[in-house]
């Protein structure tokens, strides 16, 4: 999943609420690379 994010640029999550509705949700991918390699390296 990290790597198909690192190469994607949206984030689709769909999801269906407690009344059964279907909804989606989009988030921005841009930046996701770099943070996830400064979280990395100040982990290890």
């Amino acid at each position: 999943m990290t790597a198909s994010m690192k190469r994607g640029n949206t984030l689709v999550m769909r999801a269906t609420s407690a009344r059964g509705t279907n909804t989606s949700y989009r988030f921005s991918l841009a930046g996701f690379t770099a943070a996830y390699n400064a979280i990395s390296a100040a982990c290890a």
